[in-house]
């Protein structure tokens, strides 16, 4: 499994995006950026190919800013390449109801994550 801190790269096929940061604990990842918010589950195939469904959600829900595709909330399915370490990958996938809208996040471990 995946797990630590990372820098996450967001850009999407229309050429917009930015940087926010992701957390991978277990099969769960969470994170954000200045306007939303995520959160899924994913999972590592035989063959170390990363899979997941992650929902993205506005924040903070009053403002007038659109995340990308011009939608508030919308849930995405993620591919990744191989991972040859956990220290860099790279997710790419598709706004489910709308697959023409494609997303890709570059992902770089900046630190661990604190033991409970």
């Amino acid at each position: 499994m995946i797990s630590g801190i990372f820098s996450a790269q967001f850009i999407t096929n229309q050429k917009t995006g930015g940087p926010g940061v992701a957390v991978f604990s277990g099969n769960v990842v969470h994170g954000g950026d200045a306007l939303g918010y995520f959160r899924g589950k994913y999972k590592l195939d035989e063959r170390n190919q990363i899979s997941g469904t992650i929902e993205v959600f506005k924040y903070p829900h009053n403002s007038t800013h659109k995340l990308i595709y011009d939608k508030d909330n919308f849930e995405l399915i993620l591919n990744g390449q191989e991972i040859v370490n956990d220290n860099e990958f790279e997710l790419s996938g598709q706004v489910v109801g709308d697959p023409k809208e494609c997303i890709t996040i570059v992902l770089k471990k900046i630190d661990d994550l604190i033991e409970a």
